[in-house]
C-alpha cells in the first residue's frame, strides 16, 4: 500500500492518496487549497493556509513501552440510527439495493512509521473508530463527530501485551490435568490447562503478575512473572499436591473468675458439627453468657449455660462469662409501734457470702428485744439474739426483722396435797398446777403497769384437809393466812416471775 502522504510533495494543488482496500475499503480524494506541510505530533500534516475544504479524522497512535507505532489498523465506521456500518452490512441481504450505501460508510487504513493516520473527504456525521495491532489491546472510540470543512483529531493510546506459557502437573502425573486453571491474581486473565498440563494466557498487559495454579482438591501454587510487550514468557512447570481434608477444627474454651466450663481444654471437633459445651458457676456466682474471643463460632444459644457450638471456617476460642451474685437485704422493726428501730432501715444490696452489720435498738422500757427473725428468703445470723450482729445472704434476696415484744410476768400456782381447786382473777380454774401469763400492758385499759395491780386468788380444800397459809416470793400477798385473798403489786413489775404456793394440811385429831 501507499501510506498516506507518501506521494505528497507539497507542490501540487490536488493529489490523490491511495489507501489499502480490504473488502469494503475505499479510495478517498484530498482537495487542499494552497497546501503547506507542517509538523504536528511528529507527523507531517498538510494544512491549507487559507481554507480547509474537506472534512475528516486524523491523529496519532502511541503504545507506551513500545517504540514502533506503525502499521496500526484504523477502522472508521459511520454510525446511522445508532448502528455502525459493519453491523448494518451484516444485517443486509447479499446483493440488496442498500448494500452499496452501507459499504460506503466503512473505511480502513494503517498508521505510518510515525504512528500517524488521516482520513479525509468524509461525509459529515457520527463515526466510531477502532484501533488494533498485534500484541496490543485494541481501542474503540465512539461518538466522533465530523463537521463540514473540519478535521477531527483523535489521538489513540494502545496498551502493549504479551503472553504467559508453562505447564502444570497434579501430584507429578503427566496426564489428567484437565480441570486445572491458571490465572493472573487480581485480574480476569485466565487459561485452562490441557490434558498434558500445557497452558497459554494471551493478551496480558505488560507488567508484573502473580500467576496462580488451581485444581479442586489440590493445594494452590503461585509464581511471579514479568510480561514483556510482544513476548511469550515461560514460567516453567508447577506441581500441585493433594490437599488435606479440611474437616477438623480446634475448639478452645476458657472461663472468667467464678466458674468452670467443659470441655476444660482445647478439643478437636468436626467442622460444621455441633459440640456440647457446659458452663458451671461457683458458689456465689451466676452465669452470664458465652462469647467468642478468637476466630468464628456459632452458638445454639449463647445465653444458656448448657448449649452447643459449631465451628466452620476457622478454629475458635470461646469464653464462659460469670458474675458475682448480689442480693437485696430488707430490714424492718416489728411491730411498728415505736417499740424499737433497726439499721439499716432501707433495702441494701449485699454481696454473696459477705456479712452485713445489723443493729436493733429498744425504744420503750416496757419492751424487750426478742431477736432477729427471717421473714422471707434465707439468711444466717451470727447471733440472732444480739442487738448488734451480722447477717449473711447466700441464696438470694431476703427480708429480716428486729422482733420486739412486751415484757410479761408469770405467776405459777403450787399447792400441797389436799387441794380441791384453785382460782384466780375470779375465774374458777380446775386443775392441779396452772401457770398464768399477763401482758405487761393491761389488755383492757392498755395502761403501763405503773399503778397497783390486784388479783384475787383462792383455794378449795378437800374434806379432811385444812388451809394453812399462802407462800409467795416475793411477798406481795395481802393476807397470807386467808384462804381467799389478793395479790397486790404496788410497783412497776417488769419481767418477774413469782411462785404462789397454798399450804394445805391434812386434818389430824
Amino acid at each position: 500500500m501507499k501510506r498516506f502522504f507518501d506521494s505528497v510533495d507539497g507542490t501540487k494543488a490536488n493529489e490523490e492518496v491511495v489507501m489499502k482496500r480490504s473488502g469494503l475499503f475505499l479510495v478517498g480524494a484530498l482537495t487542499v487549497v494552497a497546501l503547506l506541510v507542517v509538523s504536528i505530533s511528529g507527523c507531517n500534516i498538510p494544512l491549507g493556509v487559507s481554507e480547509i475544504t474537506v472534512s475528516g479524522i486524523r491523529g496519532t497512535v502511541r503504545i507506551p513501552s513500545v517504540d514502533d507505532s506503525s502499521d496500526v489498523l484504523i477502522v472508521i465506521e459511520r454510525v446511522t440510527d445508532g448502528m455502525t456500518a459493519s453491523v448494518a452490512k451484516a444485517l443486509e441481504p447479499e446483493g440488496s439495493a442498500s448494500s452499496k450505501a452501507v459499504t460506503e460508510g466503512l473505511y480502513s487504513l494503517y498508521t505510518d512509521e510515525n504512528g500517524c493516520y488521516q482520513l479525509l473527504d468524509l461525509p459529515e456525521g457520527e463515526y466510531t473508530l477502532t484501533a488494533s495491532k498485534a500484541n496490543t489491546q485494541g481501542a474503540v472510540y465512539k461518538s466522533i463527530s465530523v463537521e463540514p470543512k473540519s478535521v477531527t483529531v483523535v489521538d489513540i493510546v494502545l496498551t502493549a501485551t504479551g503472553s504467559v506459557t508453562g505447564t502444570v502437573t497434579l501430584d507429578g502425573n503427566s496426564t489428567g490435568m484437565v480441570g486445572t486453571f491458571i490465572f493472573a491474581e487480581g485480574t480476569s486473565y485466565i487459561a485452562a490447562a490441557n490434558d498434558a498440563g500445557a497452558f497459554r494466557i494471551d493478551n496480558i498487559p505488560i507488567g508484573s503478575y502473580t500467576i496462580a495454579f488451581y485444581h479442586e482438591g489440590y493445594t494452590t501454587a503461585t509464581t511471579t512473572v514479568t510480561v514483556i510487550a510482544g513476548n511469550s514468557t515461560d514460567v516453567g512447570q508447577s506441581n500441585l499436591s493433594p490437599a488435606a481434608l479440611d474437616i477438623l477444627r480446634t475448639l478452645t474454651t476458657t472461663a472468667t473468675v467464678g466458674g468452670i466450663c467443659t470441655p476444660t481444654a482445647s478439643k478437636v471437633v468436626v467442622r460444621g458439627m455441633p459440640t456440647d459445651i457446659v458452663a458451671t458457676p461457683e458458689v456465689g456466682y451466676s452465669f452470664v453468657n458465652w462469647t467468642v474471643t478468637n476466630g468464628t463460632a456459632l452458638f445454639g444459644n449463647s445465653n444458656l449455660p448448657q448449649t452447643t457450638v459449631i465451628l466452620d471456617s476457622t478454629d475458635a476460642e470461646i469464653q464462659a462469662n460469670f458474675i458475682k451474685n448480689w442480693y437485696t437485704l430488707t430490714t424492718w422493726a416489728s411491730p411498728n409501734d415505736g417499740w424499737g428501730t433497726c439499721t439499716p432501715n432501707t433495702p441494701q444490696t449485699v454481696e454473696h457470702g459477705v456479712p452485713t452489720l445489723i443493729s436493733a435498738t429498744v425504744s420503750s422500757p416496757y419492751v424487750r428485744f426478742n431477736g432477729w427473725k427471717v421473714v422471707n428468703g434465707t439468711a444466717t445470723f451470727k447471733d440472732a439474739a444480739a442487738l448488734t450482729t451480722e447477717v449473711t445472704l447466700t441464696s438470694g434476696d431476703a427480708t429480716i426483722k428486729a422482733d420486739f415484744v412486751e415484757w410479761v410476768y408469770t405467776i405459777e400456782f403450787r399447792v400441797w396435797e389436799g387441794i380441791e381447786d384453785y382460782f384466780a382473777k375470779d375465774n374458777y380454774l380446775p386443775g392441779y398446777i396452772k401457770k398464768f401469763s399477763f401482758d405487761m400492758i393491761d389488755p383492757i385499759t392498755r395502761r403501763p403497769l405503773t399503778e397497783p395491780l390486784e388479783m384475787w386468788i383462792g383455794v378449795l380444800v378437800k374434806e379432811g384437809y385444812h388451809f394453812d397459809r399462802w407462800c409467795l416470793n416475793p411477798p406481795y400477798i395481802e393476807d397470807p393466812y386467808s384462804q381467799f385473798t389478793r395479790i397486790y403489786l404496788a410497783e412497776p413489775w417488769i419481767g418477774i416471775s413469782m411462785t404462789l404456793e397454798a399450804a394445805v394440811w391434812e386434818d389430824r385429831f
